[in-house]
């Protein structure tokens, strides 16, 4: 999580100036392409539409003139290069995990920041703990996630929770 698409030097979550909040998605070509990458998030949100405000909005930064083309070809009209990426706050991070009671857990196993934040199993247990992973799914992740009984139940309890919006489509 972070902010991108603005002038502001060393942007923060109450200092946004014109940038919007972001994600950098760091992934392997061999394991799935940029376009499918890209038709997963078209998935989950409308990216070919304009937003209600430019903090939120829904705009594709991307790296090359092929990863444009490519969202392009895909219906996306908000694009712009990525210019410079500035790591949100520590607090801003993994909003969904932070306010649920398995949040302890995790830092135990991540104690540093960094490592909290840049951790798969963590990214995982948001998704969960936002209610975005339907059930069968949480369970079939939970031996990977290498977690508790308890942070387990937890997670179970959490999975699928969500209602339609902007990250997760009506049925």
């Amino acid at each position: 999580m972070g902010y991108c698409g603005g002038s502001k030097a060393n942007p923060t979550y109450h200092n946004l100036g014109d940038h919007s909040e972001a994600i950098q998605i760091d992934f392997d070509p061999a394991q799935i392409s940029y376009p499918e990458l890209l038709s997963q998030a078209l998935a989950q949100g409308n990216f070919a539409g304009s937003s209600f405000s430019r903090q939120y909005r829904s705009v594709v930064f991307y790296h090359t003139p092929a990863q444009h083309r490519a969202a392009e070809k895909l219906g996306i009209r908000l694009l712009e290069p990525v210019g410079t990426f500035t790591r949100a706050e520590d607090y801003h991070q993994k909003y969904y995990l932070q306010q649920s009671t398995v949040v302890k857990d995790f830092y135990a196993m991540f104690p540093t920041n960094q490592a909290f934040t840049d951790s798969t199993a963590v990214t995982i247990a948001n998704g969960i703990a936002g209610g975005h992973v339907d059930r069968e799914r949480v369970k079939a992740l939970l031996p990977v996630l290498g977690v508790s009984e308890n942070t387990g139940q937890a997670l179970l309890r959490l999975a699928g929770t969500s209602g339609p919006g902007c990250a997760r489509p009506s049925p």
